[in-house]
């Protein structure tokens, strides 16, 4: 991935030299100026990703060069002073900038995404840059340590954004909100955090996530467990919670499609346990590679699909006999 080009306009060289640096350093791609008409001339030639823009600058300030730019284009801009007046804070955002900082400092421990208390900060910038144009979103994944950053400390909005279409996320909050009496969090925290990193590591808590709801269904129902396999845990778990196929009433609509479904759950139960002991994982230590994240998701979305469905049936029950 290419690095994330950064304009940075001061009227001091010394400043524009330090930001440089320090950019530099962290994985971005730096271009000066030292004036307004410049800045103008080197985003018109070089369409960088966003723009460092100090306010304090003679000939054409700041809030001339953000007003010009915002006329035709949309690119995201700091707005940069030493002075940390409320009024130009207001006078920037109402230009057009999307951000204002009044500290260098502040402002390289935001680009290191380091900085604790910049955490609202930044989440308030994402949405003020997205408002302005969706298609900034691409110049957002390009900033160097975001994607780690959104995954510790935002990992709602890291699914959102890194795997928008992939159903295992919603599987996984299904399964966390019905899972006050099963201890389950270790094997949902494993499935959220490793299923791109570790596609063999995500299936292994897919198959001990399915094992752990069996056993608590039967446990719950004051049933012995003993060594069984995954498979006889099924079939004694269904009965339990009354979902065997063969007691399917022939007179209810539907009845033939919806053995097929309820059998089907010992088929994905079975591919889940073959998958994770020819990929997978045991307790967090990973085996064998070779199964892509895409085919990882598809396993672990229909194990996690079981669980939930377990989850569900036994809470149901539990109500209609209460």
């Amino acid at each position: 991935m290419r690095r994330l080009r950064i304009l940075i306009v001061d009227d001091e060289p010394t400043i524009v030299k330090f930001l440089q640096a320090n950019l530099e350093a962290n994985g971005f791609e730096t271009l000066g100026a030292t004036d307004g008409a410049e800045a103008l001339q080197t985003i018109e030639r070089e369409l960088p990703d966003l723009l460092i823009l100090d306010i304090m600058m003679p000939q054409m300030d700041g809030f001339e060069v953000c007003r010009r730019l915002r006329e035709w284009s949309q690119i995201p801009i700091i707005m940069l002073s030493a002075l940390g007046d409320v009024l130009d804070k207001v006078k920037c955002l109402d230009l057009g900038a999307d951000d204002y900082i009044s500290s260098h400092s502040r402002l390289l421990r935001s680009m290191r995404w380091g900085d604790p208390d910049y955490k609202g900060h930044i989440l308030d910038t994402i949405e003020v840059i997205l408002k302005r144009d969706p298609a900034n979103l691409q110049v957002l994944l390009g900033f160097r340590g975001i994607e780690d950053w959104l995954r510790k400390n935002e990992p709602s909005m890291h699914s959102e954004v890194y795997a928008p279409s992939i159903p295992t996320v919603e599987t996984v909050a299904d399964v966390e909100r019905l899972a006050d009496e099963f201890d389950i969090g270790e094997y949902t925290r494993r499935i959220r955090s490793s299923l791109d990193e570790d596609p063999a590591l995500a299936i292994g808590s897919a198959k001990e996530l399915i094992e752990s709801v069996l056993k608590t269904i039967l446990g719950l129902h004051g049933a012995k467990i003993g060594d069984e396999d995954m498979p006889k845990l099924l079939k004694r778990a269904q009965a339990a919670l009354g979902i065997d196929p063969k007691d399917v009433e022939p007179t209810t609509p539907g009845a033939e499609s919806i053995r097929r479904l309820l059998g089907s759950l010992a088929q994905i139960v079975v591919s889940v346990t073959e998958l994770r002991n020819l990929y997978g994982t045991g307790h967090g230590k990973s085996m064998a590679p070779g199964l892509d994240p895409a085919a990882a998701r598809l396993v672990v979305s229909a194990g996690t699909a079981v669980a939930a469905y377990l989850m569900q049936r036994y809470l149901e029950l539990r109500k209609q006999l209460n």
